[in-house]
């Protein structure tokens, strides 16, 4: 056994050489040495030689891109294939099945200059909704029908209010009419636990109509983050680093090729949606 420590005298040493039958031999051991630089150095020619190539294929979706099934990650691989020479392309698949196979997520491989013409596509008929529907709000917004949807969800805040009001004025005489004698501790006790669910309740109904009433107003506001957004990116002509950031929350591929694009703030364009219809189904002539 060597000594342990960092001061070891190999010189020291007592080496037996064919002590023991050896598990190797060593021509093959040496042929196993041998290919093992060959196959290290190969390698490290092949990624200097691809080094530039490799730096222009960029994952514009790192961390935006799942698999639409198990709800994973999509890994991004590049693969070299052999076409009029050596060249390589971008892929996507299931990190579930590349890692456990066909038996947990189905394989979901997606070529990158596919997913990228399809996201683009995808942003590109956004646009024209966006275009569509400012047009639509803009028409809509100061006529009769917009004007009675604000009424409705102004007047839905103030009848909720009113009857905070009214629940205040009881809750404030409960406690007279405990020290009068009208209530006994018992009513007085039952009465004020009564009150106090109630107006808990209408504050929660109150929170809601104003949220209900704003979201409306943010919503057919020209200035509405979704429509900010997509004008912001209006006028692309291609797919960017930029554009990816500004405007994709993720991108989920399911099989056959189809994915779902789901963009930044789509919560507002939803609700834009249906403050849209809110409007349509109103009355009134504009």
């Amino acid at each position: 056994m060597a000594p342990k420590g960092d001061n070891i005298q190999t010189d020291k040493w007592i080496v037996v050489p064919d002590a023991h039958p050896p598990i190797v031999s060593v021509s093959d051991f040496e042929a196993v040495e041998r290919q093992m630089r060959e196959d290290s150095a190969h390698r490290e020619t092949a990624m200097e030689w691809s080094a530039d190539i490799r730096a222009g294929m960029i994952d514009l979706f790192a961390g935006k891109i799942f698999c639409a099934d198990c709800g994973k990650r999509m890994y991004y691989k590049r693969q070299r294939i052999q076409c009029k020479g050596v060249v390589f392309r971008g892929v996507y698949d299931c990190s579930t099945h590349m890692r456990r196979g066909h038996g947990t997520c189905f394989k979901h491989a997606m070529r990158q200059d596919a997913l990228n013409e399809k996201v683009f596509n995808a942003i590109r008929d956004q646009l024209q909704v966006a275009l569509d529907y400012e047009k639509l709000l803009l028409a809509m917004r100061g006529g009769d029908r917009e004007a009675s949807v604000r009424e409705k969800h102004k007047a839905a805040v103030a009848s909720v209010k009113l009857r905070l009001n009214a629940l205040k004025k009881k809750r404030a005489g409960l406690y007279e009419s405990y020290a009068e004698g009208i209530l006994n501790e018992e009513e007085y006790a039952f009465a004020k636990q009564t009150y106090e669910e109630q107006y808990e309740a209408l504050n929660r109904l109150l929170d809601e109509a104003v949220e209900r009433r704003e979201r409306f107003l943010a919503s057919i506001s020209p200035d509405n983050k979704w429509l900010t957004m997509m004008r912001g990116v209006a006028g692309m002509t291609g797919l960017t680093q930029e554009l990816v950031d500004a405007i994709i929350e993720k991108v989920l591929v399911y099989g056959e090729g189809r994915i779902e694009v789901v963009l930044n703030y789509n919560d507002v364009f939803y609700t834009m949606l249906e403050c849209v219809e809110q409007i349509k189904e109103a009355g009134g002539d504009d």
